[in-house]
């Protein structure tokens, strides 16, 4: 039987943490009101003996099932469930093709870049995406492809889908900071496993199945402001 959680108040909060062998509450009814009301959901990959032994088709296709039960809280903070073993990890990586790695090798900024990336260059412009990030990205990949693809809508990137540019390029001005090459390729793979499960379509036409990514772009653009308008 579902679950009917009502919360109200300025500052309402309903955190919830799931196992691996949680029982999902897909039949349930959230109710939250209040200014600040924050929803969150995090699903803990815990493998078992069972689970390890099963074919990595498999276990990939569990993982995906659970990674779909994604979240946007009210505050526009999109966050995908964390997995933490590592053995899911490999066979997620493997699935999608393995991430590069330059085995740690400090990190070199190539300014450029940012002309090869970004339409237009100014102050401005650098000063609203500063802001969309501190807002929005919180370290989170998935964020930074919902980001990158509002950014590509709203006439601001020369190309679709170049997620080396477009993290190069925030680097350059300071705006994430990247240490080593390794962290570079993470960050870029990471955005890119994101980015190729989106539809190619402009976010607006997004259907009901992508509402939560639609409302985080929407509320990216709200950050950019009227001076850099939509476009499929």
């Amino acid at each position: 039987m579902g679950r009917k959680i009502t919360m109200t108040g300025k500052n309402a909060q309903y955190i919830e943490q799931r196992g691996a062998y949680a029982t999902p509450d897909n039949d349930r009814e959230i109710i939250m009101e209040g200014d600040e009301a924050v929803y969150q959901e995090y699903a803990y990959g815990q493998v078992g003996a069972n689970l390890r032994n099963a074919s990595s088709e498999k276990t990939a296709d569990d993982y995906k099932k659970e990674a779909a039960r994604k979240l946007l809280m009210d505050n526009a903070e999109y966050v995908e469930p964390v997995i933490t073993n590592p053995e899911m990890v490999k066979i997620v990586e493997k699935e999608a093709g393995e991430a590069p790695s330059s085995g740690g090798n400090t990190f070199e900024l190539d300014p450029k870049t940012v002309e090869k990336c970004f339409k237009f260059q100014s102050d401005f412009l650098i000063d609203q995406i500063r802001t969309v990030l501190n807002d929005y990205y919180h370290g989170n990949y998935a964020n930074l492809a919902l980001i990158e693809i509002t950014l590509f809508h709203h006439q601001q990137l020369k190309k679709r889908n170049n997620h080396t540019w477009f993290v190069m390029s925030l680097a350059v001005w300071g705006l994430i900071t990247v240490s080593t090459e390794e962290e570079f390729d993470r960050i870029v793979y990471g955005v890119g496993d994101k980015y190729k499960r989106m539809p190619k379509e402009g976010y607006q036409n997004w259907d009901d199945d992508r509402k939560d990514e639609k409302l985080f772009c929407e509320r990216v653009a709200q950050k950019l402001g009227s001076t850099m308008p939509y476009q499929d």
